[in-house]
């Protein structure tokens, strides 16, 4: 009989999405402080606004490199919600430096391979006028990075 090492799932290095979407958020935190969530399920109450939601909604293998390496890309959107008389220009404040604090940081650079925004989902934004004013934009950010089969 061979005994093989025990494996502590709790030390194991957490998979690439996750570290993506992990660091993503630690970006994000100083942007909207408190306010930054991953797949939120529930609506935000105006007293949570502004806020940033981070959704890694499709991870695809762009390129096969070799027999055990293979280009990865992941779409990330960013939703950014913000209340009252100027909710659209906090918004785009808001996304702005949300897109600047992604695209100007080493760490999350170092990490993986590229970084863009998605030409196939442009920024959308929407204003709502029922008895409050909520305004959102969503965009989308790919990135992309080399890694083994079961990234």
């Amino acid at each position: 009989m061979v005994l093989l090492p025990e494996f502590d799932f709790a030390v194991a290095a957490p998979p690439m999405r996750q570290r993506v979407v992990d660091e993503i958020a630690n970006l994000l935190e100083p942007v909207a402080p408190g306010h930054v969530h991953v797949w939120r399920v529930t609506p935000f109450s105006e007293a949570e606004l502004p806020a940033i939601e981070i959704r890694d909604v499709v991870l695809t293998e762009r390129d096969r490199l070799s027999a055990i390496r293979w280009r990865y890309a992941l779409a990330v959107d960013l939703a950014v919600t913000a209340s009252g008389g100027s909710a659209h220009s906090a918004v785009r404040a808001l996304m702005d430096s949300a897109l600047a604090a992604l695209f100007a940081s080493p760490t999350l650079l170092a990490l993986v391979e590229g970084l863009s925004l998605s030409e196939d989902e442009p920024g959308a934004m929407a204003v709502e006028h029922e008895g409050r004013r909520i305004a959102a934009e969503t965009r989308r950010v790919l990135v992309t990075w080399i890694g083994g089969r079961d990234e």
